[in-house]
């Protein structure tokens, strides 16, 4: 360590760790700066990141894994339309027809394993455009909108953090916050911003988000290999934000043991607060 005007040849610099309650608050904040690099560092000195890099075999491994998926024809491209455009009165009901309402899209979903529901929307892309035409109709009349919320909370955090949005539909936490800081994932792309992919399997390295959401998306049987997902991308001490309905988390509820995969998974809740017909969970990677 090097400063202008140095005289003595060592300087001390002294780091002192200390804990809120029993909480190792500088503990684990000291062990993300002594893995935190930038590019700068990355451009000027030839220091690459080292937690946030695949090994050069897991690269390989990958790759190999594409040219096979090529090799079997799994290639797939999705026309994108805008959610704006009016549909017409025979479009919808030919939709809700073939679909369902809205009730019924749910519990299809819920039913069954992302896999299967990403392979079907993949191929039909319609059936997502009609669920969200749908949400954004129920939403009209709801008291809190969740995802509102869940922007609020990020705003208040430094905008230096990186946000991965877990269903992220319209992608409307990348719209508020800005493109450049988010990472927006769902079975079927809204837009060129959105990487359509199944949840349980997101394109990332590990430990390369900060604030990982989930927004009324923590559907599908294996809903629980989502939480461990957000558990691989997020970085130490990163945040999970959860928006659910309240009744989902109830005693008999799809999600009632959410809190203890939570806890399962490494993360310790913070905040566990009901609004309305929605209860928000924000958790911290421990």
């Amino acid at each position: 360590m090097v400063r202008k005007g140095q005289i003595k040849d060592v300087v001390h610099v002294f780091v002192i760790k200390a804990n809120i309650g029993g909480y190792p608050y500088d503990e684990l904040k000291w062990n993300r700066i002594q893995f935190k690099r930038t590019l700068g560092d990355c451009a000027v000195d030839g220091r690459l990141p080292e937690k946030n890099l695949v090994t050069p075999q897991q690269a390989a491994m990958e790759a190999v894994k594409w040219l096979e998926r090529l090799e079997r024809g799994e290639i797939s491209s999705v026309t994108r339309r805008d959610l704006n455009v009016e549909l017409t009165a025979v479009e919808i009901k030919q939709r809700v027809i073939k679909y369902g309402d809205f009730t019924k899209l749910n519990r299809r979903i819920n039913s069954e394993a992302s896999d299967s529901t990403h392979d079907r929307m993949t191929r039909d892309p319609r059936e997502w455009e009609e669920y969200h035409r749908q949400y954004r109709e129920a939403r009209k009349i709801w008291n809190t909108i969740p995802y509102e919320k869940i922007i609020n909370r990020i705003k208040k955090l430094s905008t230096r953090l990186q946000i991965g949005d877990f269903g992220c539909g319209e992608a409307k936490v990348a719209e508020a916050i800005g493109k450049d800081r988010v990472y927006s994932f769902d079975h079927v792309a809204i837009n060129d911003n959105v990487t359509a992919c199944d949840m349980k399997s997101v394109p990332l390295p590990n430990d390369s988000l900060d604030v990982a959401v989930f927004s009324l998306s923590l559907m599908g049987k294996n809903w629980p290999d989502y939480i461990k997902e957000a558990k691989r991308c997020l970085a130490t001490n990163g945040y999970l934000l959860i928006a659910e309905t309240t009744k989902s988390l109830s005693g008999s509820g799809r999600l009632s043991s959410l809190r203890d995969v939570i806890k399962d998974y490494g993360f310790e809740i913070y905040e566990d607060e009901q609004l309305g017909d929605f209860t928000f969970i924000e958790a911290r990677e421990l």
